[in-house]
């Protein structure tokens, strides 16, 4: 299978996302797709880890860790950065210097990297909360203490569907690079609709890295 290039400050060309991680998870095709059991979380519910070969990105609902294939390497093997890169054999090598200009996109693909990963695990928290109410109100219905055709009851089960959809489509596109540039102009409108989210702990799998985002082409448009 031929690697697959994602824009990166290095230009790396990256093995295939779903070869990788079948090596240490067995993936079901689904839809546009993978699914699979989570590896970093125990208890693990089969459907909760994503894998998106286009994006190549994955991405638990159930523990919120995601990333592209080098994240996922470092975390799964618990090796640095450069360790991984080592690992899933990139070559890194680049002819030139990098310029003053280069410098500036540079520090601003960080700061744009520490924005959107602390708005994901903001969205990755309520995608979390809002899980676990969705699956309480389904239970209550089920288990016959709520009337099914009641439309008031259907409304917030619909109401928590609505959300939940809205929310992964928001934490995906924050993993995206062309998509992240375009939210984080809206920053402001962003940071409000995940405000109900504490503020967690930085994951050491999504510690800001622009050689993995690479936003330069994006910011000199």
């Amino acid at each position: 299978m031929q690697g697959q290039r994602y824009a990166t400050s290095l230009d790396f060309v990256k093995p295939p996302i779903v070869e990788i991680i079948s090596r240490y998870v067995p993936l079901r095709r689904t839809g546009k797709g993978y699914r699979g059991r989570c590896p970093f979380h125990a208890g693990t519910n089969s459907s909760s880890f994503s894998v998106i070969e286009e994006k190549g990105k994955f991405r638990c609902f159930a523990c919120g860790e995601s990333g592209d294939v080098i994240a996922f390497i470092r975390k799964i093997e618990g090796i640095s950065f450069p360790e991984a890169l080592r690992e899933l054999g990139i070559d890194t090598t680049r002819p030139g210097t990098r310029n003053r200009a280069n410098d500036r996109r540079r520090r601003k693909a960080e700061e744009i990297t520490a924005w959107a990963d602390e708005q994901t695990r903001r969205a990755d928290y309520l995608l979390r909360e809002i899980g676990q109410e969705l699956r309480l109100a389904k239970e209550i219905r089920d288990g016959g203490l709520a009337d099914p055709f009641d439309p008031e009851w259907a409304e917030v089960e619909d109401s928590f569907e609505a959300r939940w959809a809205d929310l992964e489509e928001l934490a995906e596109n924050l993993q995206t690079a062309k998509l992240v540039i375009e939210l984080y102009s809206n920053r402001a409108e962003i940071e409000a609709l995940l405000a109900d989210a504490p503020v967690e702990k930085r994951s050491e799998l999504r510690v800001a890295y622009p050689e993995d985002w690479i936003f330069h082409e994006a910011l000199r448009s």
